[in-house]
């Protein structure tokens, strides 16, 4: 999915992948709702 993946070990992804998606979630919880 993501090209940088393929650089990584399976782990090393999952948790970047899970950062990246912690921290989006992150911004939609504090966002505003419209």
């Amino acid at each position: 999915m993501l090209p940088s993946v393929s650089g990584y070990g399976g782990n090393e992804a999952t948790i970047d992948l899970g950062l990246s998606l912690g921290s989006w979630l992150q911004q939609e919880a504090n966002a505003p709702q419209q």
